[in-house]
């Protein structure tokens, strides 16, 4: 613990980048929650542009009042 999941549109990431990724989200994780990097998962979920209204009724939507920060879209 702690466990993020992203959903995302589909997009190809390189390899590079998803390695900065890791290596950042992780850090402030750690430093944030005071947990070992190895506790840390990480996972992304490509969403096609054409579902996102989905993603957002179910993931999203239901649980504003505790997100950290919210989208601007809806």
């Amino acid at each position: 613990m702690p466990h993020v999941k992203i959903w995302h549109f589909e997009t190809t990431v390189p390899q590079e980048k998803q390695n900065r990724f890791v290596e950042e989200v992780t850090s402030l994780l750690v430093e944030t929650f005071g947990c070992p990097p190895d506790a840390v998962s990480l996972d992304t979920v490509p969403v096609p542009p054409a579902t996102w209204d989905c993603v957002f009724e179910r993931e999203i939507e239901p649980h504003l009042p505790r997100l950290w920060k919210t989208p601007d879209y809806q």
